[in-house]
Formats: C-alpha cells, structure tokens, sequence
C-alpha cells in the first residue's frame, strides 16, 4: 500500500495544507496518508511552537473537519517516540520496519528540496523513497526547480516550456501540481496576536480550539 508521509510542525495546520494533502493523495495515488507532526527539538528554542500534543490535537481535528470518516487519512505523532534530533530517513526506516505492507511516499516542499543535499543520509532518501515536491507560493525559485531535475506531474501555470522540457527528464523526484494558497502558520499567527479572523484560513474545529486555549496570543 502506498502512504503519504506528509511531515511539519503544523503551527497551525491551515486550509493549505489540507488541499495540498488531497492534490498529495489523488496525484500519487495514495492508499493512506500520515501527517506527520514534527516534535519540538529540545535543542533549538522557539517560542512561537507550541507544545507537540497541541499541534497534534490541531491537526486531529482539522483532518476530522476535512475528511470526515476517512481513516486512511491520519494525525501522527510518530516522531515523538523517536531518538531525536528527527531525521527524515529514521522515520521512513522506522515506519517500513513496523508497517512492512506499506510504501513510504515522501511529500516535501519546495525550500527544503533545495536544501534536499543537506539533509542526513539525503543520497538514501533519495534512492529508495519516491518524493513530490510541491512549490511554494510567492518563491521565485521556478528555475532551480528545473535545475533540480524536479519532474512534473502535471504542468504548472506561468512555467515556461524551456522548464517544462528540463524537468521532465527524471523520475524521481516528482513536482506535485496543486493550487498555490498565499497562506503561511507565521501568517495566522500575526493575525490572532492582532485580533483578526482567521476562520476563512483554518478549519472550524481548528479555530475553535485557538480561540478556546488562546493560543498564540502576547
């Protein structure tokens, strides 16, 4: 079975993520997708991250709002039982050690397939994992996409044939075609410090909780 591994700190979960998801889930043809919330990194403070059960509870709730009674479409908090700091390769290895019946698919974004060479054991990822990418809206990075070698799923708008031609020449990775949402956590965070509704940006059971526990507020 193909699953999802859709990996970040979700603080918080927005509508982006959930439409990205579900372009993630019908473009790879996925049995079953994992959000996998990232843990707090006890060696990098950062005080605008809440707490790991938070930002779990966060993304329960908004797969609940978007999915219904999907149970292939999951929260996980897989990370949080792992030897830290959390490394990518560790948790791929580790669920196909405990899930031997599914396929790891590895969704990333575009800023940190740039940085792709740099992650550990990167080489290993990328030799037997399949990874999409998906852009990011506002980066002006179309070119280093193509000089990636990223493969197109479908074709994005506003890329130029020379990119079309030159990033659809490999197989792995693969470019995710999905709406690009000007939407950002850092965003709906400044927006609930100064008071503004955010309820067109997250899912009801979502913006619920952050009025309910006044999260991200001075």
């Amino acid at each position: 079975m193909r699953l999802g591994i859709f990996g970040g700190t979700f603080n918080p979960i927005h509508i982006g993520h959930i439409q990205l998801a579900k372009a993630f889930i019908k473009q790879a043809y996925l049995d079953a997708l994992w959000f996998i919330v990232s843990p707090m990194n006890p060696f990098k403070k950062d005080d605008t991250l809440l707490a790991d059960s938070m930002r779990l509870e966060m993304t329960r709730l908004s797969i609940s709002d978007a999915f219904h009674d999907n149970t292939n479409v999951q929260a996980s908090d897989y990370e949080f039982h792992l030897t830290r700091p959390s490394y990518m390769i560790n948790t791929l290895e580790e669920i196909c050690r405990d899930n031997p019946h599914y396929e790891p698919i590895l969704l990333i974004g575009e800023d940190n397939w740039q940085r792709f060479p740099q992650w550990y054991r990167s080489d290993d990822i990328l030799a037997h994992y399949p990874i999409y990418v998906y852009p990011r809206q506002g980066n002006k990075s179309r070119t280093r996409l193509s000089e990636s070698k990223v493969m197109p799923i479908l074709t994005l708008p506003n890329m130029s044939k020379i990119e079309r031609s030159s990033i659809s020449q490999q197989a792995n990775p693969k470019l995710i075609s999905a709406p690009l949402y000007d939407i950002s956590s850092t965003q709906i965070r400044r927006m609930v410090r100064k008071g503004k509704d955010i309820t067109a940006l997250v899912t009801p059971s979502v913006a619920a909780y952050i009025n309910a526990h006044h999260l991200y507020q001075d």
